[in-house]
């Protein structure tokens, strides 16, 4: 189990705010994010549906199996062994095995996500077959400005 996977094992068990503060914080200072390529498009990320108890306003939709809502999210990872593994179990190899995997810096990811938003993508689903965890694209920004803050607050009596 990879270390960001056991911070949101424990943040679900506990149900506390600073274990899901350290989640996010470790989250969003990665230096990297990566998605899945489709198949067809090595360079566009592979959109997924999962299952919602209700859909966002403006949020992409579709009937899944039993007739619940699933909404339609950004398949997103820690790490390139988290996409591989979803990789394989959703079958997004490529013929000659290999595994395609868009590597995005998390500034750069967080703006790029504010797009999807504009085609009715309001989720990305981080890890889904690890710990599985869940972030709204309407909030990264937030986020990834109030735990990237801290980096960039000037030191006690400014700037030398």
């Amino acid at each position: 189990m990879s270390a960001f996977d056991q911070l949101v094992q424990d943040a679900k068990a506990s149900r506390s705010e600073d274990a899901m503060r350290a989640v996010y914080e470790k989250l969003l200072n990665l230096p990297s994010w990566f998605m899945l390529g489709s198949r067809d498009e090595p360079n566009k990320p592979v959109l997924w549906p999962f299952t919602v108890h209700q859909a966002e306003e403006g949020e992409r939709t579709q009937e899944g199996e039993g007739g619940q809502t699933e909404a339609i999210c950004l398949l997103a990872f820690t790490d390139t062994q988290q996409a591989a593994r979803t990789a394989q179990a959703i079958g997004c190899v490529l013929e000659d095995k290999t595994v395609p995997v868009i590597r995005t810096a998390v500034p750069q990811a967080v703006e790029w996500m504010r797009t999807l938003t504009e085609h009715g993508v309001t989720r990305a689903m981080f890890n889904p077959h690890g710990e599985s965890f869940p972030l709204r694209l309407a909030d990264a920004p937030v986020l990834h400005a109030l735990f990237m803050a801290d980096d960039d607050a000037p030191s006690e009596g400014g700037p030398s």
